[in-house]
């Protein structure tokens, strides 16, 4: 961990690796208020190294058992919903070993003038963002 955040759970302590599942992988994720500077902020930092070490055992997984995700969706069948065949969801999973994960942030001003912090993103950030990410532009 990074950040002490002993005041959620005794075992975040700052420096010592801690796995995160169930119960402790929610309060570790979710803790607002009681944590650091009660901001919005410091949860989304929590959720990004969280997904992204999830990511990376994740990957690590695959890489040891190829067979894993179709073991995965055959368990979790019954407790989903899913367009995705189970030959497309291994396919899927072959290619994350591949993959660049990255992370983006929206620009903007947060108010905290109510009962609650209200983020307002900058909508021409916004917009520059969706085009940076998901358009190629052509001349």
């Amino acid at each position: 961990m990074s950040t002490d955040r002993t005041e959620v759970n005794e075992a975040f302590i700052k420096g010592e690796t801690v796995t995160l599942d169930g119960e402790m992988a929610a309060m570790y994720l979710s803790a607002r208020r009681d944590v650091g500077d009660g901001s919005n902020e410091s949860r989304l930092e929590r959720q990004k190294q969280y997904i992204f070490s999830f990511i990376e055992t994740a990957i690590s997984a695959i890489k040891k058992d190829w067979g894993l995700p179709a073991d995965l969706y055959e368990r979790l069948a019954g407790n989903s919903c899913t367009d995705l065949s189970a030959d497309e969801v291994v396919y899927l999973a072959s290619l994350a070993p591949g993959l660049d994960i990255s992370y983006h942030s929206i620009k903007g001003t947060t108010d905290t003038d109510g009962a609650f912090a209200e983020f307002r993103p900058d909508e021409d950030a916004l917009w520059q963002l969706i085009l940076d990410i998901f358009y190629i532009c052509e001349d």
